[in-house]
């Protein structure tokens, strides 16, 4: 499930400009600090 989602992360980094990244990035950590694989 971690691959998917860092496969995911990455074809999302390269279609959206860093903001939107960044945000993307805070509510993947989030998920991690709440456990979700």
């Amino acid at each position: 499930m971690k691959m998917r989602i860092s496969l995911f992360f990455w074809s999302y980094c390269t279609e959206h400009d860093w903001f939107e990244m960044k945000l993307f990035s805070l509510v993947l950590s989030t998920a991690c600090l709440f456990g979700i694989d």
